[in-house]
C-alpha cells in the first residue's frame, strides 16, 4: 500500500491520538487544488518536453545511427556487428528506457524529483561518451544500449507524470504538449545524425549528440518546478513507492497494463520495420526516412490535439477510439501500400492516430488510479513497455521468415512477405483498444459523459 505523505519530518497522524474524531477532522490541513496554469506550471512542462525529446527522442532515431554503422566509411573501424546485432542495441537503448521505473520511484523517494531526472541526464551523456570510444558490439551494447536506456527511464519515467500534479482540466493537453518532446527528438535527431557521422565521423557524431543531449539537461534542470502541498514547497504530491502490489488488485488497473502492453507492440513494430518494408517496395533509404519523418510530424499534431479533446470529451474515450483506428489503419493501408505516395499516406493516417497512446497515457493511468498513486502506477505500467522494443525485431522476422516459407516466396523482398507482420501489428493496437472498453464502463456507464 502507499504509504502516507510526510510533512516537515511529521506523521499526518502525528500530535492528533488525543482527539475527537471532529477536532481531528478539524485539525487536518486541506489538500490545495493544482494551480491548473501559471507560469511555473507551464515551466514544468517546458522542462518535461526537454527531458523527452532528449531521453527518447534519441532513442527512437537510433535506425540512423544504425545504417550509419553498416554503411559508413568511419563504421570500418568496428568489430562484430551486423544488422541483427544492431537492431537488438536499438532495441535495448528504448526498451530499457522504461525499466527503471519501481527503481527511479526508489531515487526520488531519496534525493526528490530534480536530482534523480540530473542523474538520468548525467548517465545518458556519459554511456554516450562512452560509446564513442568503444570499438565492440559489447561496449556499444553496455554503453549506448543500456546504460543509455537506464539513464533515459531514470529522466523521463519522474518526469513525465508531473504535468498532471500541476494542472486539474488542463492534464491531457499539458502532458500532450509534454509528450510531444519525443517525436520532434526523432524529427530534429534524424537528420543531425545523418549530417554529423556524414562530415564527422560516428565517433564525434556521437560526442557532438552527448553535448546537445548536456545543454538539454542543463535547461530542463533550471525550468522543472515541484508543486506546493499545503503552503509548503515539497518534492512531490504524489507517493512514489517502487511497488504498490495493492495496485495490482485492481481490476481495471490490470486491464490497462494488458492495454499497454499490447499498445506499446501496436505503436513501436511499425516503427521498427517501416524502413525494411520501404525497402522490399523500392523505395530508396532517403524516401523512407521521409516516411518515418512525416509519421513523427503527424504524431506530434496528435499529441497536442488528443491532449486537448481528451480534456473536453474523455481520456479513456478518445485513447479507446484513436487505438482501434490505428489498428484499422495497418490492415486497410498499408497491406495494400506499394509505393512512396501510398506509404506517406498511411505514415500520415498511423502517425495521427499513434499520437493518443503516449499522450493520453498519464491522464488515462490517474483516471484509473488516482493522483496519489500515479507515480507508483505509472512505474509499473512502463515495465509493460519494456519488452516490446527489444524483442520486437526478431518476432517480426521470426512472422516473415514463415510467411515467405508458408507462401512459397522465391523473393524475400516480395510486399506479401509481410502481410502477417502488418496484420499482427494492427490486431495487437484494436485488442488493446477493446480491453479498455470494460474499465471505460466500470468507470462510468454512459455511453454520453467525458471518462
Amino acid at each position: 500500500m502507499s504509504s502516507p505523505e510526510v510533512v516537515d519530518g511529521k506523521h499526518p497522524a502525528q500530535g492528533t491520538e488525543h482527539m475527537g474524531n471532529e477536532e481531528k477532522a478539524a485539525a487536518k490541513p486541506a489538500t490545495p487544488a493544482p494551480p491548473n496554469g501559471g507560469l511555473q506550471a507551464w515551466m514544468t512542462v517546458g522542462a518535461v518536453w526537454l527531458a523527452a525529446f532528449a531521453s527518447l527522442g534519441l532513442a527512437q532515431s537510433w535506425g540512423v545511427f544504425q545504417e550509419a554503422f553498416l554503411s559508413d566509411p568511419s563504421a570500418q573501424q568496428y568489430h562484430g556487428l551486423t544488422s541483427l546485432r544492431l537492431g537488438f542495441l536499438g532495441g535495448c537503448s528504448v526498451g530499457f528506457a522504461f525499466i527503471c521505473g519501481p527503481f527511479g520511484n526508489m531515487l526520488i523517494g531519496a534525493m526528490g524529483v530534480r536530482k534523480c531526472i540530473g542523474l538520468g541526464f548525467f548517465l545518458m551523456v556519459f554511456s554516450l561518451m562512452m560509446a564513442s570510444i568503444g570499438r565492440h558490439f559489447w561496449n556499444l551494447l553496455l554503453s549506448q544500449g543500456i546504460l543509455f536506456g537506464i539513464g533515459a527511464s531514470i529522466t523521463y519515467i519522474p518526469a513525465i507524470g508531473l504535468p498532471a500534479q500541476w494542472f486539474t482540466t488542463k492534464r491531457g493537453i499539458a502532458t500532450g504538449i509534454a509528450a510531444t518532446g519525443s517525436p520532434f527528438g526523432a524529427i530534429a535527431f534524424a537528420p543531425a545524425i545523418r549530417a554529423l557521422t556524414a562530415n564527422q565521423g560516428i565517433p564525434w557524431a556521437t560526442r557532438i549528440i552527448g553535448f546537445i543531449i548536456l545543454a538539454c539537461g542543463v535547461l530542463s534542470l533550471a525550468l522543472i518546478q515541484t508543486p506546493s502541498h499545503a503552503g509548503q514547497q515539497k518534492k512531490h504530491v504524489t507517493a512514489y513507492n517502487p511497488f504498490d502490489f495493492a495496485l495490482l488488485k485492481d481490476l481495471n488497473f490490470n486491464l490497462y497494463l494488458l492495454f499497454f502492453l499490447l499498445g506499446a507492440v501496436g505503436y513501436t513494430l511499425p516503427l521498427f520495420v517501416i524502413p525494411a518494408f520501404c525497402e522490399s517496395i523500392g523505395i530508396s533509404r532517403a524516401n523512407a526516412a521521409g516516411v518515418i519523418s512525416v509519421l513523427s510530424a503527424l504524431n506530434v499534431v496528435s499529441r497536442v490535439l488528443t491532449g486537448f479533446l481528451g480534456d473536453k470529451f474523455g481520456y479513456i474515450n478518445l485513447i479507446c477510439t484513436f487505438q482501434f483506428l490505428q489498428g484499422l489503419v495497418c490492415v486497410v493501408c498499408w497491406i495494400f501500400a506499394d509505393s512512396l505516395a501510398t506509404m506517406m499516406g498511411f505514415a500520415v493516417l498511423f502517425g495521427f492516430f499513434a499520437g493518443a497512446y503516449w499522450s493520453l497515457a498519464v491522464p488515462v493511468c490517474m483516471r484509473i488510479v488516482g493522483l496519489h498513486k500515479l507515480g507508483s502506477a505509472l512505474a509499473i505500467q512502463f515495465l509493460m513497455a519494456v519488452l516490446p522494443p527489444i524483442f520486437i525485431l526478431p518476432i517480426a522476422d521470426a512472422i516473415r521468415t514463415d510467411t515467405i516459407r508458408s507462401l512459397d516466396l522465391a523473393d524475400g523482398q516480395n510486399r506479401r512477405s509481410w502481410i502477417y507482420v502488418i496484420v499482427f501489428s494492427g490486431l495487437c493496437s484494436m485488442l488493446a483498444s477493446l480491453l479498455l472498453v470494460p474499465v471505460r464502463l466500470r468507470i462510468q456507464r454512459s455511453l454520453l459523459k467525458a471518462t
